[in-house]
C-alpha cells in the first residue's frame, strides 16, 4: 500500500515538474520572440537652428514626432556623432526630459552642447533608447538627426 503511494506521488511530481519545464519554455521562447511596440521617431529629427548651424552659443535646437506605445520607460543616452569619427555625449537642459503618456507627440528639446565638439565638421544628433521589455529581453532604438555644422 505504502508503495503504490510513493509510486503515485513520483509520478505526480514527474508530472508536475514536466509540466512546469513545459510552461517556462513557452515562456521564454514568448518572451525572445514576442513583438514589442516601443516608441517611434519620424526621422530625421529636424534641426531648427538656422541654416541647420550651432553658433558660438553652442544652442541645438531639434524638434521631432513620436508615439509612444508603451509606459516602459527607457534607459536614454543622447550623443553627437561627427563625420570625423568622434562621439561626443550630452547632457539635457534641466528644463528637459518631460516623462509622457502613450501617444502621439511633437517635441522642441534644446541642448548645449560642450567645447569638445568640434567646430566645422558635420555632425549628427543621436537618441538611444533601451528598453527592457521584460526580464530577459532588452530593445535598443536609434534615432538620428538631420546633418548640422558647429560654427565659431
Amino acid at each position: 500500500m505504502i508503495k503504490t503511494i510513493v509510486k503515485a506521488l513520483t509520478k505526480a511530481l514527474a508530472g508536475f515538474l514536466l509540466g512546469m519545464v513545459f510552461y517556462f519554455s513557452i515562456l521564454l521562447i514568448y518572451w525572445q520572440f514576442a513583438p514589442y511596440k516601443t516608441a517611434d521617431v519620424v526621422t530625421p529629427m529636424y534641426v531648427l537652428n538656422e541654416n541647420k548651424e550651432v553658433s558660438a552659443d553652442r544652442v541645438l535646437k531639434l524638434q521631432f514626432e513620436f508615439t509612444k506605445h508603451t509606459n516602459v520607460n527607457p534607459d536614454v543616452s543622447r550623443n553627437i556623432l561627427c563625420v570625423d569619427d568622434t562621439v561626443h555625449f550630452v547632457t539635457q537642459n534641466p528644463n528637459g526630459g518631460v516623462t509622457r503618456p502613450i501617444g502621439t507627440f511633437t517635441a522642441k528639446p534644446v541642448f548645449t552642447l560642450d567645447d569638445s565638439v568640434p567646430t566645422n565638421t558635420q555632425c549628427f544628433f543621436q537618441f538611444t533608447n533601451i528598453y527592457q521589455v521584460n526580464p530577459i529581453r532588452t530593445i535598443t532604438k536609434v534615432w538620428l538627426s538631420e546633418p548640422f555644422t558647429v560654427v565659431e
